[in-house]
């Protein structure tokens, strides 16, 4: 059987590494899902019958349903997500890597786990408006949803739009 060495982490630097166009863009993909999901839940909740889906099969069929007051945990769930990976970006020298912090790649390592950090936070905000106007929408008329096929789309594009900027941004290190 294989020994495991177990390597102490060390005490990595604390950098205050400034904010970059793309670090900035990702920021404001993030605030914009909150604001928007925040402004669609306020503007369209009168509007939603009493009874909502509040399950779906794979193929996009409502399999249980429940009260309308239960669409208020999107914006809530979408709102602590931003706060807490807000949060979270402010602290990569605590972060886990897959590869051994160095003063040679400490800057980059930290720069793409902040980056990481603040996709997920997108990611998760969008989703949860998905989420909403996907249930508001079958709730609404009734007709099977594609909430799926939506979600999934959204995600392959923000990663591989993601990676693409980090190939780059790594091609000139």
């Amino acid at each position: 059987m294989p020994q495991m060495i177990v390597r102490p982490i060390g005490i990595r630097p604390k950098l205050k590494i400034p904010y970059q166009k793309f670090d900035y863009i990702l920021e404001l993909i993030a605030l914009i899902g909150l604001i928007t999901l925040i402004v669609t839940f306020l503007t369209t909740y009168s509007q939603v019958p009493q009874q909502i889906p509040t399950h779906f099969t794979l193929a996009g069929d409502a399999d249980a349903w429940g009260g309308k007051l239960v669409l208020i945990m999107y914006p809530i769930l979408a709102g602590i997500f931003y706060v807490a990976f807000s949060l979270l970006e402010r602290f990569p020298h605590k972060f886990n890597y897959f590869v051994t912090i160095t003063e040679r790649n400490v800057t980059l390592q930290y720069i793409l786990a902040r980056r990481t950090m603040s996709l997920i936070k997108s990611v998760l905000v969008w989703m949860f408006y998905c989420i909403y106007t996907g249930t508001t929408q079958v709730a609404s008329t009734l007709v099977k949803g594609n909430l799926g096929t939506i979600m999934v789309i959204f995600v392959i594009t923000l990663v591989i739009i993601f990676f693409g900027f980090m190939m780059m941004s790594l091609k000139n290190k």
